[in-house]
C-alpha cells in the first residue's frame, strides 16, 4: 500500500467510526472515566447475524476497563448502523490538503459472468478530493494488460475522468458496467460482462520502427569479373565491372547502381547507369522516384511488356519492406470467449492439435502452430476443468500466402519508358527508341484458396491488362494461370497443374501455353505443352532410387524435348555416393527438315568426410563418348576450396580439357580464381567481390554484399586473438578481429547484437556492453565500441623473504579483490593492459605490485611474490622463466 493510501486510510476510517458513533445508544451505567482502558470482543454467534443481514454494525460484546465496571454490561450490544455516505464524510482541512494531489488506486476487472469472480489488473485511477466530493482524476490503461474492452466501453470509461464518485463510492457507466471503490482493500472495480469486451487478436503485422542510424551513411559494393583466354594464338580478354550504391539518411535512401565492361572485341570502354532511385519506406509504405528497373516500378503484378531500356517515373503504395506480414496465422480468425481465466482446446478429426491458455475476456486463437491448409477443427472452451462452450471453426491457412497477408495489396505507378530499338515486322517500320508513357496500377490479395494479382497499364499507346490467379485446393493440388491482353491483338494465356502424389511417391506437373502477338508491344509468345513426374521407387523397395521424366513439345518450332533419369543415393562405410544415369533426346520436325539427336549419359559422385568430394562421369553422342573426372575439397584459411577436374573425348574427336580452381574468402574481398585449357587453348577467369562504407568512422574496407539494399554495422575491437570474440547478431555469429570489423547485413529488419567469447577462446576477456537493438534501413551504418578488456588469471604465494607466507592479506585491483590462505597462495584476475595488484594487512601496510606478462597466455603462475618489509611500496615481479 503506497503513502497516499495509508493518509487515505487514516483519514477515511475516524470518519466512519465518528459516523457509527453517532448513531449509538446511550449506554448506562458507563463511566466516563473507563475510556482509557476500553477492548472488544466479537461473539462468533453475533458475527453470523452480522453476516446474514448484510448490514454496517457496531457490536459490543463486552467492555471492560482498569475502573471496573465490567459488572455494569450483563450482555452485548448490537447497534445497526446505515452505510455511510462516502461524499458526506467528516475530513480535517489537513487530510483535504494533502488529497489535492490524489491518490492512486488500481482497477481491477470483475466480470459478473464469473463463478469464480476472478480478478484482472486492468488500469489505476487517481482520486481527489474536491468541493467535498470524491472525483475521478485520472484512469491510465495498463500496458500489459491482458484484456482488451471494446471501443465503446473503452470510452464509457474513459468519460468517468472528472466526474465525482456517487453516495456508495461507485459508478455507473450503464449498458451493465459499474465502477466501486471499496475503501477497506483500497482498490477499484470495473463490473464488465461479455459485451463489453473486444478481441484480443493476434498481431499479423509488424513495422519497422524508426531508423537507428541518424547520420549519413555510404554503402557501396561491387563485383568483378574477368578472363583472358588464347585459342590457337589468338588472344582475347574481357573485364565486367558492377556496382551498387546505397545513401541514406535515416529512413531515406538515394541507390545507384551501374557497370562498366571492357574487352578486347570493342573499342574504348562501355558505362552503363542501369538505376537511379530515391526511396522512402516506413510504416508500410513505399515512395520511388527516378530511373527505375523493374522492382523499383512496382512488384505486385505481372508488367511483361515493359522494355529493358531505362524508365523514368515514380511508385507508389502499401507493398513495402518495412511491414512484416505473420504468414503462419489464419487468414479466417478464430475468436473464443472465456468468462474467467482457462484453456482452449482445438480438435481436429479427435486429434488435439493444440492447447491454449488465456485470461477472461474474448481472444484471437493462435495459429502459429497449427497445420497448413483449409479445414475445420473443433473449439473446446474450458473453465475449472469443465467445457463450458464448444463449437467448429474452419482454419484457413494457405501453403503459399500472400506477401501482404489478407490485406489488398496496391501501387499506383507511371513516367516514361525507352522503346527497344527493334525491327517491327508486322509494321515493316524500324523502332525509333524514342520515350513513351507508361503508367498504371498492380494489385493483390488473398482469398480462402485463391490468391490473384493483376496490372492494368498504358504501354507504347498500348492497354495492357494482366492477371494471375491461383488455386490452392489442398496440401497436394495447385493451379497457376496467368493471361495477357493488349488492345494491339496481344494475347497469352498459360495454366500450370502441380500435383503431389500421395503417401509420399513424388510429384507430377501440366504446363500449356498459347497466344499471339501483337501489333505494337515486341514481345515473343510461344505455343507449347509440357508435363513432367518424378517417383519415389523406394516406396516399393528400399534399395530402389528415384526416377524423373520430363517432355517439352513447342509447337511453332515444331521441336520436342525428352528427358529420363533414374538417381540413388548410396550411403557406403567411408563416404556416400549418388549415382545417376539417363537420356535426352531432341526431335526436330519442322517443314521437310527432320533431325534427332540422343544423348546418354551416367555419373557417380562420392562425398567423403572433412568435405571432399570425388566425381566420374560419362556421356555418349552419336559416336562421341566422353570421360569426367572431378575432386574437390574444402579448406581452412583465406583459401576456403579447390578442386581441378578433367575429361578426354573418345571417338571422332579426341580431345582433353583439364582445369583447377581456388575460391578465396577474406576480410576485404571474396571471390575464385579458374584456370582451363586442352591441346590448343587456354584460359584464365577471376571473380572478386568487395565494398567499404563510409560513416561516422571513416573509410571500413569489407567483403561487400551482392545487390542494393544492404546495411552495416561496424564493430571497433582493440587487440584481441584471431579466434576470441564474435558478434553474435540475432543468433548467428561473426568472427571477430582486431581493430574495424565490417558486417553488413540485409536491410529492413531489426537487429539485437553482442560482442561475446567464442567457444575455443585462448584468452579470457571482460566485454561491457548489454545487449543492443538496432533498426537498419538501406544504407545505415551504426558502430559499436564494446569496452573489451583480455583477462589473465595470475597465481602465486605471498611470502616474507625468510619464505614465511603471510595469510589473510588483501590482493585487490579495480576488477575484484581476494585474499591469501594460510599458505599465502591466492589467485586473481588482471587486466593484460594495467597488470597490477594492490596487496594490504596488518603485517606488511599496503604495496603495489607491477606484473610483467605477455598476450601469449591465459593462466600465469607468479611464483613466490616476497615482501621486503614497510620501507619497500612498490613492486615489480614477472613469471619465472
Amino acid at each position: 500500500m503506497s503513502l497516499s493510501q495509508y493518509i487515505f486510510c487514516l483519514m477515511v476510517l475516524p470518519a466512519l467510526f465518528a459516523h457509527a458513533e453517532a448513531h449509538l445508544e446511550l449506554l448506562d451505567d458507563i463511566d466516563e472515566e473507563a475510556d482509557s482502558g476500553l477492548n472488544t470482543e466479537l461473539h462468533s454467534g453475533l458475527s453470523e447475524v452480522a453476516n446474514q443481514e448484510n448490514i454496517n454494525l457496531v457490536i459490543i460484546e463486552a467492555i471492560s476497563s482498569n475502573g471496573g465496571i465490567e459488572d455494569s454490561l450483563d450482555k452485548a450490544a448490537i447497534i445497526p448502523v446505515p452505510p455511510p455516505a462516502l461524499n458526506q464524510l467528516s475530513i480535517p482541512q489537513e487530510m483535504r490538503d494533502l488529497l489535492s494531489d490524489g491518490i492512486s488506486l488500481d482497477l481491477y476487472l470483475k466480470n459478473i459472468d464469473d463463478e469464480n469472480e476472478e480478478l484482472l489488473s486492468f488500469a489505476s485511477l487517481i482520486l481527489i478530493y474536491e468541493d467535498q466530493h470524491f472525483l475521478i482524476k485520472n484512469i491510465s490503461l495498463k500496458a500489459d494488460r491482458q484484456v482488451r474492452l471494446s471501443a465503446e466501453s473503452l470510452a464509457q470509461l474513459m468519460s468517468a475522468v472528472g466526474q465525482s464518485l456517487d453516495q456508495t463510492g461507485g459508478f455507473d457507466f450503464g449498458s451493465g458496467m459499474r465502477m466501486q471503490i471499496d475503501i477497506e482493500t483500497m482498490k477499484a472495480y470495473l463490473q464488465v460482462s461479455q459485451q463489453n469486451f473486444a478481441v484480443k487478436s493476434v498481431s499479423r503485422i509488424t513495422y519497422l520502427g524508426d531508423s537507428s542510424a541518424k547520420g549519413l551513411g555510404n554503402i557501396f559494393n561491387y563485383g568483378l569479373n574477368a578472363y583472358a583466354s588464347n585459342n590457337n594464338g589468338m588472344s582475347s580478354n574481357s573485364a565486367y565491372l558492377n556496382f551498387n550504391n546505397v545513401t541514406s539518411l535515416g529512413t531515406q535512401h538515394l541507390f545507384i547502381s551501374g557497370d562498366l565492361n571492357s574487352n578486347s572485341q570493342s573499342d574504348g570502354k562501355v558505362f552503363n547507369l542501369n538505376e537511379l532511385v530515391y526511396e522512402r519506406d516506413f510504416a508500410g509504405r513505399r515512395l520511388a522516384l527516378g530511373m527505375l528497373n523493374g522492382w523499383s516500378l512496382q512488384s505486385l503484378g505481372n508488367i511483361s511488356t515493359l522494355s529493358s531500356e531505362r524508365m523514368y517515373g515514380f511508385s507508389y503504395g502499401n507493398v513495402a519492406k518495412s511491414a512484416k506480414y505473420d504468414q503462419s496465422q489464419s487468414l479466417t480468425p478464430i475468436t473464443v470467449y472465456l468468462p474467467s481465466s482457462g484453456e482452449v482446446r482445438i480438435t481436429r478429426d479427435g486429434k488435439l492439435l493444440s492447447t491454449q491458455r488465456f485470461p477472461l475476456g474474448s481472444h484471437e486463437l493462435d495459429a502459429s502452430r497449427l497445420p497448413g491448409g483449409i479445414y475445420d477443427v473443433e473449439v473446446e472452451v474450458v473453465v475449472g476443468g469443465k467445457v463450458v462452450s464448444s463449437r467448429r471453426q474452419q482454419i484457413n491457412k494457405p501453403y503459399t500466402p500472400n506477401a501482404t497477408g489478407n490485406e489488398l495489396a496496391w501501387q499506383v505507378w507511371g513516367g516514361a519508358g525507352k522503346k527497344n530499338n527493334s525491327y517491327d515486322y508486322i509494321n515493316n517500320v524500324e523502332r525509333d527508341g524514342s520515350f513513351e508513357p507508361l503508367y498504371g496500377f498492380s494489385l493483390a490479395s488473398q482469398w480462402e484458396m485463391l490468391s490473384w494479382s493483376t496490372s492494368l497499364y498504358r504501354n507504347q499507346n498500348t492497354s495492357v491488362f494482366e492477371a494471375s490467379p491461383s488455386v490452392q485446393i489442398n496440401e497436394d493440388i495447385r493451379i497457376n494461370l496467368q493471361s495477357l491482353y493488349g488492345s494491339d491483338g496481344l494475347l497469352r494465356n498459360m495454366a500450370n497443374l502441380n500435383l503431389n502424389i500421395p503417401g509420399g511417391w513424388g510429384n507430377t506437373w501440366i504446363g500449356i501455353e498459347r497466344g499471339h502477338e501483337g501489333r505494337n508491344l515486341p514481345m515473343y509468345i510461344a505455343n507449347r505443352n509440357t508435363m513432367g513426374a518424378s517417383l519415389a521407387l523406394a516406396n516399393l523397395h528400399p534399395s530402389l532410387g528415384s526416377v524423373s521424366f520430363s517432355f517439352e513439345n513447342d509447337l511453332d518450332q515444331k521441336q520436342k524435348y525428352v528427358r529420363a533419369d533414374y538417381s540413388h543415393n548410396f550411403d557406403l562405410k567411408y563416404a556416400t555416393a549418388y549415382f545417376q544415369v539417363g537420356v535426352n533426346h531432341y526431335m526436330n520436325n519442322d517443314g521437310g527438315y527432320r533431325e534427332r539427336d540422343t544423348q546418354y549419359f551416367a555419373n557417380v559422385n562420392f562425398s567423403f568426410p572433412m568435405d571432399s568430394d570425388f566425381r566420374i562421369g560419362a556421356s555418349t553422342q552419336g559416336r562421341d563418348s566422353t570421360l569426367d573426372l572431378s575432386a574437390a575439397t574444402t579448406l581452412d584459411g583465406v583459401i576456403n576450396r579447390v578442386g581441378a577436374d578433367v575429361s578426354r573425348s573418345f571417338g571422332n574427336s579426341a580431345v582433353s580439357n583439364y582445369g583447377a580452381y581456388a575460391n578465396y574468402s577474406g576480410r576485404y574481398a571474396e571471390g575464385s580464381v579458374s584456370f582451363a585449357g586442352s591441346q590448343d587453348a587456354r584460359s584464365v577467369s577471376l571473380t572478386n567481390n568487395g565494398g567499404f562504407v563510409i560513416g561516422d568512422g571513416g573509410i571500413v574496407a569489407g567483403k561487400g554484399e551482392a545487390g542494393a539494399g544492404s546495411a552495416a554495422v561496424v564493430v571497433n575491437m582493440p587487440e584481441i586473438g584471431a579466434t576470441d570474440l564474435e558478434a553474435n547478431i540475432n543468433g548467428q555469429r561473426y568472427p571477430l578481429s582486431s581493430g574495424k570489423n565490417l558486417i553488413t547485413l540485409p536491410a529492413y529488419d531489426g537487429y539485437s547484437i553482442q560482442v561475446s567469447s567464442t567457444d575455443d577462446a585462448e584468452s579470457s576477456y571482460q566485454i561491457q556492453g548489454e545487449l543492443m537493438n538496432y533498426n537498419l534501413y538501406p544504407g545505415n551504418i551504426v558502430e559499436i565500441n564494446p569496452s573489451v578488456k583480455q583477462m589473465i588469471t595470475v597465481f602465486g604465494r605471498l611470502t616474507t623473504e625468510d619464505g614465511k607466507p603471510l595469510s589473510n592479506a588483501s590482493v585487490r585491483n579495480h576488477i575484484g579483490e581476494t585474499m591469501t590462505n594460510e599458505t599465502g597462495n591466492f589467485s586473481i584476475d588482471v587486466d593484460l593492459k594495467h597488470p597490477e595488484v594492490k596487496i594490504e594487512s596488518k603485517e606488511t601496510g599496503s604495496f603495489d605490485v607491477k606484473i610483467k606478462l605477455g598476450a601469449d597466455k591465459s593462466v600465469v603462475w607468479l611464483g613466490d611474490v616476497v615482501w621486503r618489509g614497510q620501507g619497500v611500496t612498490d613492486y615489480s615481479v614477472a613469471p619465472p622463466l
